[in-house]
């Protein structure tokens, strides 16, 4: 409901809304109050400056505040008489106060609203609202106290109150300030012109187009690709490299002709090849062994299907000569995959070998790469990268954040190639195409789960250290776009071959589809929703090798003994599928948390099961917030 209090002529206006907690409900009062400060005749500076306080506030209280089954309230207070403008959001979580980050750079995740409210209001903070909530206010004057000079409107003010903000951290901001089109803040504009990169200083001027500043959500043509292959810089990741050796002889040879095809456009970092040195006899080990532990799993499945035939013959009391010959049927089929596995892996590997002189893959890459290799970076210099690399995994800033549970200064590892690729692109001022089997989110922006291109924030970076445009393609990707421009032929099944190696990759089988953020988000929603007894459950199951039963959940729930635990997993999974609709997990990855029963499905839960696949991710998840 709404109300406009009557008030005098002059003195003071009010208007109240109670909104939805949800992402609808903040959008709903951003519209709301620019109606209402229209409606008063404030100036447009401060009906500016007053929307996008609102629209920060009701985000945080839809996002941060939220108690199901609770709205959050509007406010709106005009003193004509003070020139004051108060805006008001009160909340039902009275605990989670907003909190200014430390680091006022505004390059974290989290904290750049506060910072933007902070620099568009005249003063602001927090008051508690009984019984359990609280109110974050803010206010504007609406009188100008300075003579003489123009004041800063808008963003403009934010720009000269937080220095060295970077144009992308503002830009979801800048999308509600009235849709306009402007110059990102304190910057000049790059454009391409006849392949060159230009510098147009004229940083301000609204003159500007639809990819102006946007250029990483352009999809990539023919003539873009063809253009990067023949005068840019093709740079493989050391992901690249390695799974040469995971491809069969035929795909490999063909991903090495099309590296060859790009002549003296390709250029490896030196990060890649310390991260190939450092990890090709692992990775061919992991290889080699690929079929016999393919082959034991494969037992182990048997075993598994075994027993399971042989409970449901008892449950049914199906004759013993049936169920034999049942289980003589289902063993030589498993015997006869684990048969193939053994022979095709053997079949394949039989040439490799750790002695870099007989490796054929080796002998192969030696002479595509002769000459393409940068140098390493300066002592000074990679101690400065290695620095920034960890601030950036730390404040998950891309790229490279997404590999946080590395040892020591391995998180840096990304950053450092990225960094090589940049000065590189900055000496020849040009564009770049980055081939990586790497599919995770600190290097690509994902919509609706799937890599539309790299991320924005990667973009605009290269633009600024005087590179051109930024693409990537995947190994599969980069093969079919180079093969028609390059004009080298395409053996039939390589592509296949190399598709098969990147959807093993991407199936993320160590921790069945979960990522540590994911699993976080996942606890977080419970938490949000207040079902912080399934993160509890799920933490200790994992401790207990993947159990918890019946009577501990009880206990680490306090729950009465006549309460049914029906239902008890319903929460865990519909965020599970909410989170698969967002594209955070794959559609197979596993379940988190299952009822597992001594006899009948139907009866009471014997206790709950976390997937063992998730085990060691939550015990490690654990661990992590422990320290």
């Amino acid at each position: 409901m709404s109300a406009t209090l009557p008030h005098p002529p002059s003195t003071v206006a009010t208007f109240a809304q109670l909104l939805s907690s949800t992402r609808r409900g903040a959008r709903l009062a951003h519209l709301l109050a620019t109606t209402q400060l229209r409606a008063w005749d404030i100036s447009p500076d401060v009906t500016e400056r007053a929307e996008q306080i609102v629209a920060e506030l009701a985000a945080n209280a839809a996002l941060h505040g939220r108690v199901q089954g609770r709205d959050f309230r509007l406010a709106l207070t005009l003193d004509a008489t003070t020139g004051l403008l108060r805006i008001a959001v009160t909340d039902a979580k009275g605990g989670q106060l907003p909190v200014v980050p430390i680091d006022s750079t505004t390059e974290g995740e989290t904290g750049r609203g506060l910072l933007l409210i902070g620099a568009l209001a005249d003063r602001w903070g927090t008051e508690p609202h009984p019984p359990g909530g609280k109110t974050v206010w803010a206010e504007v004057s609406h009188r100008p106290s300075w003579r003489g000079m123009s004041r800063p409107t808008g963003l403009a003010r934010v720009a000269r109150s937080l220095p060295l903000v970077p144009f992308y951290a503002l830009r979801s901001q800048q999308a509600n300030a009235r849709g306009r089109v402007g110059a990102p803040l304190g910057r000049g504009i790059r454009r391409r012109r006849g392949g060159a990169v230009a510098e147009d200083t004229t940083a301000g001027v609204d003159n500007r187009g639809l990819f102006d500043d946007f250029g990483a959500f352009r999809t990539p043509t023919t003539d873009d690709f063809t253009s990067v292959l023949t005068h840019g810089l093709v740079a493989p990741d050391a992901n690249v490299l390695l799974n040469l050796y995971r491809y069969t002889e035929q795909a490999r040879g063909d991903l090495l002709r099309a590296l060859g095809a790009v002549e003296d456009r390709l250029w490896v970092p030196h990060q890649v090849l310390v991260e190939f040195w450092r990890n090709r006899e692992s990775t061919l080990s992991d290889a080699r062994s690929s079929g016999a532990q393919a082959a034991e799993d494969m037992a182990g499945h048997a075993d598994q299907a075994e027993r399971t035939l042989r409970t449901w013959a008892n449950r049914v009391a199906l004759p013993e000569e049936e169920t034999d010959r049942l289980r003589s049927q289902l063993n030589e089929v498993f015997d006869d995959v684990q048969e193939a596995i053994v022979k095709v892996g053997e079949g394949e590997w039989q040439n490799i070998t750790h002695d870099t002189s007989t490796d054929p893959v080796i002998a192969e890459l030696e002479p595509a790469l002769d000459g393409r290799v940068g140098a390493p970076l300066s002592p000074q210099d990679h101690a400065k990268a290695i620095a920034e690399g960890m601030r950036r995994v730390e404040k998950r800033l891309p790229p490279g954040y997404m590999d946080k549970t590395k040892d020591g200064v391995g998180a840096a590892a990304d950053y450092l190639v990225w960094e090589q690729v940049l000065r590189e692109a900055g000496r020849r001022q040009c564009d770049v195409l980055f081939v990586t089997a790497d599919v995770k989110e600190d290097w690509w922006r994902k919509e609706q789960g799937f890599n539309r291109g790299p991320r924005p924030e990667l973009t605009e970076e290269l633009r600024t250290r005087g590179g051109g445009r930024l693409f990537m393609l995947t190994p599969k990707r980069f093969l079919e776009v180079a093969s028609p421009i390059l004009e080298f032929g395409l053996r039939e099944g390589s592509v296949e071959d190399i598709e098969r190696v990147e959807r093993i990759g991407t199936d993320d089988g160590a921790y069945g589809g979960w990522t540590t953020d994911a699993l976080q988000e996942l606890f977080d929603r419970l938490t949000y929703e207040n079902y912080e007894d399934r993160v509890a459950v799920i933490k200790y199951a994992a401790e207990m090798n993947g159990v918890a039963d019946a009577k501990s959940v009880y206990d680490i729930c306090h729950y009465p003994e006549d309460r049914s635990l029906r239902g008890f997993t319903k929460p865990v999974t519909r965020i599970t599928g909410l989170l698969r609709n967002l594209g955070k997990i794959p559609e197979s990855a596993v379940q988190v948390l299952k009822a597992e029963y001594d006899t009948d499905p139907g009866g009471r839960a014997s206790g709950f099961s976390v997937h063992p696949l998730l085990v060691p991710l939550v015990n490690a998840l654990g661990d992590e917030d422990e320290s």
